[in-house]
């Protein structure tokens, strides 16, 4: 079969032209229907603010049919502030890009029913025939295509660890009441029990596409008012008016957003989408000073895990990242993925570097 395949890289024109062809081949994959959605990446991309950006999706064909998106982009970056590299990562990879939102679960996106082996040979050599010294792999479960990338390009290229992560995810395959009977039992009073101090005056509004800006103001003021600074401005803000304003316009991706508001004030938002029946926790925020005794972002997060299962969604995807204070998603998921991110370091000469900064830092 590897004979018959080929590949093309897509120019911005192809990136853009080509939605329908790129959700058919989501819909057909196993990879993420929301960070690998032709959406959320275009709308990245468009708002990417790096330092000479080159895009450099490779489109894999068996004969006219699309089999295979491998969706990269490459940057120049400066090394110890004297040398300049170009390197290359997925759509979506914040590593490394100032101003940059956050994705996970980035991936290849293949055909379930493909060669995979053939398809992992054309990648393999349409990703070394690009210009780059250093690929950035974030994020990559040992799951996925890219982790066998790495393994094929182990032999050849010097692979550097840059971190281990965790996506923490709550798993519906079981009912509602069940879950909350295995939490444990200050966190269920936390998530559930405590609801009943605010009943009377909690009103939670869910959020639709229309009410985004508003939503958001919202949201980063309770940011502001916990973190000390906003989660959408500048360029991050751009991005995710965009990319709502893109999922507004099909039914393939729907928001998961909701607000607690009480005393006629937004004490709580929770920032989600939905899409294949699964959710996803984006960003969320409270008032820190509303009550002390009371954790809003528990109670909200309870209301959020309660409506994916009324929804019918077969897991809510937590993602890697924790609290000020409590690792509250590892409190509250009952299914993890090991995540790891990777640098690659092509260039011999980086590679020297590399080694000669480890024997130094090793040695004082």
């Amino acid at each position: 079969m590897s004979s018959q395949l080929t590949f093309k890289i897509w120019d911005e024109q192809a990136f853009s032209d080509n939605q329908q062809l790129w959700q058919q081949l989501l819909e057909k994959s196993d990879a993420d229907r929301l960070f690998l959605s032709w959406q959320w990446q275009y709308a990245w991309w468009k708002n990417c603010s790096c330092q000479k950006p080159r895009l450099h999706i490779i489109a894999v064909y068996e004969q006219q049919q699309l089999v295979a998106l491998a969706p990269l982009f490459s940057h120049q970056k400066r090394v110890k502030k004297l040398l300049t590299i170009r390197q290359l990562q997925f759509i979506g990879c914040s590593y490394d890009i100032h101003d940059a939102v956050r994705s996970d679960n980035l991936d290849f996106i293949v055909h379930r029913q493909a060669e995979i082996s053939a398809i992992d040979q054309v990648l393999h050599r349409a990703i070394n025939s690009l210009s780059w010294h250093t690929c950035l792999i974030q994020s990559a479960s040992r799951s996925s295509h890219v982790f066998r990338l790495l393994r094929a390009l182990k032999t050849s290229k010097r692979l550097e660890l840059l971190s281990r992560t965790t996506n923490y995810i709550v798993d519906f395959s079981e009912d509602f009441h069940s879950f909350s009977k295995k939490l444990k039992k200050k966190v269920r009073q936390k998530t559930l029990l405590h609801r009943r101090f605010i009943a009377e005056q909690l009103e939670l509004k869910t959020v639709g596409f229309q009410e985004t800006d508003a939503f958001i103001e919202q949201l980063n003021r309770l940011k502001l008012s916990r973190w000390n600074k906003k989660v959408y401005e500048n360029q991050r803000l751009k991005f995710q008016q965009m990319f709502t304003g893109l999922c507004s316009q099909s039914q393939e991706i729907s928001l998961l957003s909701s607000m607690m508001v009480m005393d006629d004030q937004v004490q709580s938002a929770f920032f989600g989408f939905a899409c294949d029946n699964q959710g996803y926790f984006l960003q969320y925020a409270f008032d820190p000073d509303y009550n002390s005794k009371l954790s809003l972002g528990f109670l909200h997060l309870g209301y959020v895990i309660e409506q994916g299962y009324s929804q019918g969604l077969t897991q809510l995807q937590l993602l890697p990242g924790g609290g000020q204070s409590d690792p509250y998603k590892q409190y509250l998921a009952n299914k993890i993925q090991p995540q790891v991110s990777i640098r690659i370091i092509s260039s011999w000469w980086l590679q020297a570097l590399h080694t000669l900064t480890k024997i130094k830092k090793k040695f004082g």
